[in-house]
């Protein structure tokens, strides 16, 4: 690589630096000295010293413009419809009530966001649940219960899915159907069982299987039986 080839180069010029003599000082602050001694020999007065920003510093101007940038941002989601709804989903003793619309309060930084969107009968979503101080997310998709009798494509891109995770735990489980290309040993331990939908709302059963953060199966964790209701509200 071409950088490669620079390291010997530049090896030489500073040996060849070291070899040469200069009227130069290592003492920065001994040409500051000669040069306020000259304009005093001269009768003028010494120049102030030069202020330099630190490389990087942002000037007040730039900082207005970034917390205008930003104003405009939230503007322009503010705008965007993703939706209304909520989902309920029981996941062993465990209960979890989501928002599906709108944006979270901030937690250690982030903001999350919830949507619910229905389209040819597919109810698709994103939501959180703010836990004593930590945030856990939901994400999914359901077609109708019949989508693999479709012949017209409109779900080919859709599978029957949902995904807990607990952000401040990293516990995540997943009701994932193509984890089953990946780890053909999660295969009737990860997926919708069964489910009803008007193309608005859905209910059903599900088995839900640990996955770590890089989305592969938990070692040794055993399946865990859930339920779930969601909906979209009507615009």
């Amino acid at each position: 690589m071409a950088w490669r080839a620079l390291v010997p180069l530049v090896a030489v010029l500073l040996v060849a630096g070291c070899g040469q003599e200069s009227d130069r000082t290592d003492d920065p602050g001994a040409v500051t000295d000669a040069a306020d001694s000259e304009a005093a020999d001269a009768g003028e007065e010494p120049a102030a010293p030069a202020t330099t920003e630190p490389d990087g510093a942002p000037d007040g101007d730039g900082a207005a413009e970034n917390g205008d940038l930003d104003a405009e941002v939230q503007d322009l989601l503010d705008d965007l419809d993703f939706g209304e709804g909520g989902a309920r989903v029981v996941l062993g003793d465990r209960t979890y009530e989501f928002a599906l619309g709108g944006t979270s309060p901030e937690v250690d930084g982030r903001t999350y966001l919830g949507t619910c969107q229905t389209l040819f009968g597919a109810i698709v979503g994103t939501g959180y649940e703010l836990d004593d101080g930590g945030v856990v997310t939901i994400e999914f998709e359901l077609p109708p219960a019949d989508w693999e009798s479709y012949e017209d494509g409109r779900f080919d891109t859709v599978t029957p899915r949902i995904v807990i995770e607990d952000i401040a735990t990293e516990e995540t489980w997943a009701a994932d159907p193509m984890l089953i290309d990946l780890y053909p040993e999660v295969d009737g331990t990860s997926q919708i069982d069964d489910w009803v939908s008007d193309g608005t709302s859905a209910s059903g059963t599900a088995t839900f299987t640990a996955i770590t953060p890089g989305r592969a199966p938990v070692e040794g964790a055993a399946p865990v039986q859930g339920t779930f209701e969601l909906g979209c509200a009507d615009d």
